[in-house]
């Protein structure tokens, strides 16, 4: 799956909006595990976890666009009215560049979902 994927990506940014707030948590996607309708993250003290509903996720898209003038792409997750659950970035570097590898991944799982 798609959220098992992003376990190997490396160091991502994932941002939750909630009521006008956002909230962001740079580290790797931990791993997780189904139970009781839930997606588990198991991240470790400092990373990301939580409990993700997954009947609630009813779309996921593979999104590049510019964010702030540079390239970005980014995993989102939405509901079944079309609002943001959450989405996770790709990560950059020092330089702040995105991380090729990164990109390379990205792009070859949006050429696969669109055929």
């Amino acid at each position: 799956t798609i959220l098992e994927s992003l376990v190997g990506f490396g160091p991502v940014t994932t941002i939750v909006h909630s009521f006008g707030s956002i909230f962001e948590v740079k580290a790797p996607f931990p791993k997780g595990k189904v139970a009781r309708g839930y997606y588990n993250l198991m991240g470790r003290e400092g990373e990301l976890h939580g409990h993700l509903k997954l009947d609630n996720v009813k779309n996921i898209a593979l999104v590049s666009k510019p964010f702030m003038g540079r390239e970005s792409h980014y995993f989102g997750f939405f509901s079944e009215c079309g609002s943001n659950i959450f989405k996770v970035y790709l990560g950059r570097d020092e330089k702040r560049e995105l991380i090729a590898e990164q990109v390379t991944a990205f792009r070859a799982m949006q050429a696969e979902l669109n055929q």
